[in-house]
């Protein structure tokens, strides 16, 4: 498609995003690896988050579209087990947990001094099994989402829920800017999804999409309501909704996979 800048202010560096004729996937190429990427964010490096990261997570309370969404749900789940992967600050855990949820989160920044939050899924103990996945702007900073939601899937309990937000590459401010989309960051940001590249994503790593939408982090009535011109000013210069929302189930496992797991 075209060359871009990355997010680091210091840097001239530029990256190539491409995009998948078949199912409309873009992706930032060449990237760091995955291990490289965990460091990165460990020490809130400028090649991955801006300025000032580090204080808005450790700081947030209010909660956003997405999370109120997730809290909707949660109020009608029996006693459920969940994990939380890129917990931040840990608001929605500690919500989810006075609501009488068993909760974990994993963070490689560790932001803030929350014993439930740890840095990697194998530091939480492997027979704890999940009822519910939190995946908030996480995957499109993946280097291999298929492989770490295939992980996820092998720590899901039966008919485990996984929710997930992402920008999406088939909205009307990513149509528009192309590159210049503000969701266009690298390396802070690797993937753009369309609909139909998620679905395939989630399908091969073991997951069933059932639902899908398009909306905006902060609602502009929000927004109007709490008189916080600068969001507002960003949501209406971007000109749409431009994250999806997605909710799937983990797939049932086949007779010879539960056999050779057992």
């Amino acid at each position: 498609m075209e060359n871009v800048r990355t997010i680091d202010p210091e840097s001239r560096e530029t990256v190539g995003l491409l995009e998948c004729v078949g199912c409309g996937h873009w992706w930032i190429s060449p990237v760091p690896s995955q291990e490289d990427l965990v460091l990165m964010y460990a020490r809130a490096d400028a090649a991955v988050v801006e300025a000032g990261a580090r204080e808005s997570y450790s700081g947030k309370t209010a909660m956003d579209s997405f999370q109120e969404r997730v809290l909707a749900h949660a109020r009608n789940w029996d006693r459920s087990t969940c994990l939380e992967v890129g917990a931040g600050g840990g608001h929605l855990l500690r919500r989810l947990s006075e609501i009488g949820h068993r909760c974990y989160g994993i963070d490689p920044g560790q932001w803030v001094p929350e014993q439930a939050i740890v840095p990697r899924l194998e530091d939480i103990p492997a027979d704890v099994r999940f009822d519910v996945f939190i995946l908030q702007d996480v995957i499109e900073h993946l280097f291999d989402p298929r492989h770490f939601l295939s992980l996820l899937r092998e720590r899901a309990a039966a008919g485990a829920m996984l929710f997930c937000s992402f920008p999406c590459n088939e909205s009307r401010p990513a149509r528009r800017y192309r590159g210049g989309w503000a969701m266009v960051r690298p390396f802070g940001h690797l993937h753009y999804f369309s609909v139909r590249s998620a679905a395939e994503l989630l399908r091969r790593a073991g997951w069933s999409m059932r639902a899908s939408q398009k909306t905006r982090s902060i609602p502009i009535a929000r927004s109007l309501r709490q008189f916080d011109l600068r969001t507002l000013a960003y949501e209406l210069i971007k000109g749409g909704r431009d994250q999806l929302n997605v909710t799937a189930v983990a797939e049932p496992r086949s007779t010879d996979q539960a056999r050779s797991e057992g």
